[in-house]
């Protein structure tokens, strides 16, 4: 007999484990559909006005650094009808992106609700890197960030008086604010 109640026990707390898991697995799932979304966002059309929240310049040449701290994001309010599907030329004419140069910005779509566009231009004798980050939170919310990163050579850098990098690093929101 209490060998049968040792197997019951047994048997009880495994089944016990085995729900607990369970139960804490669909947990898991149930924040992670809480916090990402497994639908694609539609962004509601009207006025959209964008935020800076930082812009942090690291290693540039003072003389770079003054025109650097006024690039920023556009920051007056756009009224925009969005496409369905939704896609970043929406809310970002391809001249805020790149002013200079090629206008055909291919945005990629590496997972849902994310788009990201990465810049290169190597000119003589340095490297430009920019990346745009656009991360649609809700139908009335975009998170943006963009990276941009100068390499100089060593010697361009001394007579410049910075180092060989020079980044600037931008984040910011993008919020609906009427019709």
């Amino acid at each position: 007999m209490k060998i049968h109640t040792t197997m019951n026990h047994s048997l009880v707390k495994g089944i016990f484990t085995f729900l607990l898991i369970l139960g804490l697995l669909s947990s898991f799932a149930y924040a992670e559909e809480s916090i990402m979304p497994s639908v694609n966002i539609v962004p509601k059309s009207g006025t959209w006005k964008p935020k800076m929240t930082a812009h942090n310049i690291k290693g540039c040449p003072p003389m770079m650094r003054g025109a650097l701290e006024k690039e920023k994001f556009y920051s007056t309010s756009k009224k925009t009808n969005f496409s369905k599907p939704f896609h970043p030329n929406d809310i970002f004419d391809p001249k805020d992106i790149n002013p200079e140069g090629n206008q055909n910005i291919k945005w990629t779509n590496p997972k849902l609700n994310f788009w990201k566009v990465t810049l290169l231009n190597n000119q003589e004798g340095m490297k430009v890197d920019m990346t745009w980050d656009l991360n649609l939170t809700s139908e009335t919310t975009m998170d943006v960030t963009s990276h941009l990163s100068m390499h100089f050579p060593k010697e361009m850098a001394a007579m410049l008086g910075g180092s060989s990098e020079c980044r600037v690093d931008s984040s910011g929101i993008i919020e609906r604010i009427g019709d």
